[in-house]
């Protein structure tokens, strides 16, 4: 026999509750009416509804009395710390356990599908109740294990134990390809002992022979032949041997020079030079810089040309963005903002041997910020040698400056100025670009 919802609800108002209470009670005993409600109803969601509402209340009050059990053997215990549950009816009842568990004393957490109640407070993550981590075992043979151990002695003995060891600039990074070395570690790096020092002392030495090589190669070739008269009809060819004299005899020196003179493209050569000769080329680091980028690239093409090379080889540049170096790289011209970067991490220029400053009557802020740095950087490197270039005679400054710095000029007769005049006069077969404009009206 089956019943609607609203057959049921005719037959409870039509017959007394005393005469309608048995029969009730007997289809409930059968579980007739109780089927045939849930199958015919349309209203079934209601009635499951305050159904399970009931159950759940139930059902928590029973579990929240297993907790308020297990959590006080947990106070009493010595030596548990925490209780750890992955059952889905702690899960549901979480909020009233966990209030529970905060009258008691205790911290409650729950991570995903587990319910964690400790002592102690509890992190926001535990990797070992994450299941969605792998729980691995990692075992090391006794071996590695051993020498694993060994190593790290022998790193902590030589690590100092104070702090006041530790230099001011001891955070460091280094970059690859086109970048320039950087400064000091996290620790001091350990002394090399002599046998490292002996055979590094043969890897430069070498190198430096074979630097001397390749030199003498190019110089007695015909196409370097011909360089090298082009580049001794330069004014600053004549000026060679003082400049190189006043080098090696002071820290500081500053040359003068009209536009034309070679300076820019002459003097970081006869340094590289000097010091590839005297078999020094492999530990001789020069940086130059200028005031632009562009300069600093046209100018690397040409001393590269003018060695013979390609560009990235013992000559290279260095610009924001972009670079062309190499391992071998002995020469490189830089832009005043990356050298200023590289003193940023590296604030006593490490392997560097000489620093040229081109173009420095361009008083730019970058350009008198690297000054005042390198000025005080100067007592901490005895051996740096400084080269500040200007194409102006107002060279008395910036020698004042350093401390009376000798400054040498590089004359530059007229019929050079002149033959410079005549070939800005030529028709230029390409059409130049606004940044020329400039120099064709000042020709003419």
């Amino acid at each position: 026999m089956v019943f609607c919802q609203s057959s049921v609800l005719v037959l409870q108002i039509l017959i007394p509750s005393k005469l309608a209470l048995p029969y009730t009670r007997s289809m409930q005993s059968f579980n007739y009416g109780r089927f045939a409600y849930r199958d015919v109803s349309s209203d079934e969601s209601d009635y499951e509804l305050g159904s399970s509402q009931k159950e759940m209340t139930g059902s928590t009050l029973d579990n929240a009395d297993d907790w308020k059990w297990k959590l006080t053997k947990l106070l009493q215990s010595k030596d548990q710390q925490e209780v750890v549950s992955r059952e889905k009816k702690d899960r549901r009842d979480f909020e009233h356990l966990s209030a529970m568990a905060t009258r008691m004393g205790l911290h409650s957490r729950q991570y995903s599908r587990i319910v964690v109640f400790s002592k102690a407070p509890l992190p926001n993550y535990r990797p070992d109740l994450d299941d969605k981590r792998p729980q691995r075992e990692v075992i090391l043979p006794f071996g590695l294990q051993r020498e694993v151990d060994a190593h790290l002695k022998s790193y902590v003995s030589k690590k100092p134990t104070s702090r006041g060891f530790f230099p001011p600039n001891s955070l460091s990074r280094s970059n690859n390809g086109g970048s320039m070395e950087t400064g000091e570690r996290i620790y001091p790096r350990p002394e090399l002992s002599v046998q490292n020092s002996v055979s590094m002392e043969r890897i430069l030495s070498r190198k430096s022979l074979q630097l001397r090589n390749q030199q003498e190669e190019w110089q007695e070739s015909p196409e370097g032949q011909k360089m090298i008269e082009f580049r001794r009809s330069l004014p600053a060819y004549k000026e060679k041997d003082l400049l190189l004299k006043a080098i090696s005899e002071n820290q500081v020196i500053v040359v003068s020079g009209e536009t034309g003179c070679g300076k820019t493209t002459q003097l970081p050569q006869y340094i590289l030079e000097y010091e590839i000769e005297a078999a020094r080329g492999a530990a001789c680091s020069i940086i130059c810089t200028q005031p632009r980028r562009i300069s600093a690239m046209s100018v690397s093409e040409r001393v590269a040309a003018e060695r013979g090379e390609k560009l990235g080889e013992s000559v290279g540049y260095k610009v924001r963005l972009e670079g062309m170096r190499g391992r071998d790289t002995r020469l490189l011209f830089c832009t005043t903002g990356i050298l200023l970067r590289r003193l940023l991490l590296d604030r006593d220029l490490k392997g560097v041997t000489h620093v040229i400053v081109d173009e420095i009557h361009e008083r730019g802020m970058n350009e008198d910020f690297l000054l005042i740095v390198l000025r005080d950087l100067l007592p901490r490197r005895p051996e740096l040698r400084l080269i500040l270039m200007s194409a102006t005679l107002n060279a008395d400054l910036f020698s004042s400056y350093f401390g009376g710095a000798p400054a040498i000029h590089i004359p530059v007769s007229l019929t050079l100025l002149i033959s410079v005049l005549i070939t800005c006069r030529k028709p230029i077969p390409y059409p130049l670009k606004p940044a020329g404009k400039d120099l064709v009206n000042f020709a003419a």
